[in-house]
């Protein structure tokens, strides 16, 4: 993946951290349909980058004989 993939896919869940507390808080009040939106936004927006994390090191250990 290139830098600028990995710069936006960093910058996605950034700001989907950030949504999902604002989300969680402001809109719907902290409680459980809060929690559960706050946790589907975090899932959606976070869930690409740890894939890429994870594909990067299968390469990374593939390359080393692992």
């Amino acid at each position: 993946m290139t830098r600028g993939g990995w710069v936006a896919k960093v910058l996605l869940a950034l700001a989907g951290v950030f949504a999902a507390a604002f989300v969680s808080d402001e809109l719907i009040g902290g409680g459980a349909l809060g929690w559960t939106a706050a946790g589907a936004i975090i899932a959606l927006t976070v869930g690409p980058l740890l894939l890429s994390l994870i594909a990067w090191r299968r390469e990374q250990d593939s390359r080393s004989g692992r």
